[in-house]
């Protein structure tokens, strides 16, 4: 990931898919904020199953004692 930021919109789409995973979003959540919210928030408030990390990345209010 050292060339995201030289990457073109359509080659950052190809890599996010074949690498999509939690550690990826966190690290695109930080790093490249721009591409996070235009294609990673969406797809993760689309989500039906989410978890924990989907929420916190979400910046979602999560009531941890009653969360599953």
């Amino acid at each position: 990931m050292y060339r995201w930021r030289q990457m073109s919109k359509e080659t950052k789409d190809f890599h996010y898919s074949e690498y999509s995973c939690h550690e990826l979003n966190f690290f695109l959540k930080r790093y490249d904020s721009a591409y996070f919210e235009s294609t990673v928030r969406p797809f993760l408030i689309n989500k039906l199953g989410k978890s924990f990390m989907d929420f916190y990345l979400l910046d979602m209010d999560l009531d941890l004692l009653n969360w599953r």
